[in-house]
């Protein structure tokens, strides 16, 4: 699923921008957290930003509860 998006508002080289900016898509948001060095929900944290201040949704690999992939 591809939306389109505006330019990047976030600042340059920050996880935030690098989110809005990049593709994620083939990646869990653990192993996103572990590109980071961060934490899971600091990952989230920054989705949930991204998603308040421009609507747009990152993508990325959903696990169901028992760990296996959702597809969609």
């Amino acid at each position: 699923m591809s939306r389109k998006k505006g330019p990047n508002p976030f600042r340059p080289r920050t996880m935030v921008w690098a989110l809005y900016e990049e593709d994620w898509s083939d990646l869990t948001v653990h192993q996103i957290a572990e590109v980071f060095a961060s934490s899971d929900e600091s990952v989230y944290a920054a989705m949930r930003l991204i998603k308040r201040k421009t609507g747009y949704m990152v993508p990325h690999v959903r696990l169901s509860s028992k760990g296996v992939p959702v597809c969609k």
